[in-house]
């Protein structure tokens, strides 16, 4: 019990820390503007799905990494394989994300809201790519044990996420959040 609650909390810890973060970032765009908001569900109505597919074929790693528990230098061959999918999902997750614009216009989102969208889609769109880049790292911690070492760059995250949304939001506007995001 006490091995299975050691792994559980940092994760535990590390993902209602990223969920503050994303609740400061919509607190600030909605105190920024209305249409600012808009454009920032729209941008993740498409990025949450892509991110999520990038996420599903990282964790589905863990179970390939786990048996090299002892051994972690064995399981490099596995990760490699792995990269490839995530990559190639990434890929087409981002590109998804970087049409956002073209297909919200295509789809009657008001023209103001496809506007405000600025930059953002195409920051995320960079940003899924180098989440899909990096192989899974937390997958791959998690299933050698390791899942305490997971917490402190996810707090980091998040604690740079909406810091930088509450100073960048007001001066950039949507595009604020694509920088630290």
């Amino acid at each position: 019990m006490i091995a299975l609650l050691r792994a559980a909390v940092p994760l535990f810890l590390a993902m209602i820390t990223g969920q503050l973060g994303s609740l400061v970032v919509t607190s600030v765009l909605g105190n920024h503007a209305t249409v600012t908001l808009a454009a920032f569900a729209v941008v993740t109505a498409v990025l949450n799905p892509a991110s999520t597919a990038v996420q599903g074929s990282l964790r589905g790693l863990g179970p390939f990494v786990a048996p090299y528990r002892d051994d972690p230098a064995a399981a490099v061959p596995v990760i490699r394989d792995a990269r490839w999918l995530s990559m190639t999902t990434g890929l087409v997750g981002a590109t998804a994300v970087a049409c956002v614009p073209l297909l919200a216009g295509a789809t009657g989102v008001p023209g103001e809201v496809v506007a405000e969208m600025g930059a953002l889609p195409y920051l995320l769109a960079v940003y899924l790519l180098v989440f899909a880049s990096t192989g899974g790292a937390t997958t791959i911690l998690v299933a050698l044990g390791r899942s305490g070492s997971v917490m402190w760059p996810t707090l980091s995250f998040a604690a740079l996420l909406g810091g930088l949304s509450a100073v960048l939001v007001p001066a950039l506007g949507l595009t604020g959040v694509g920088w630290p995001g």
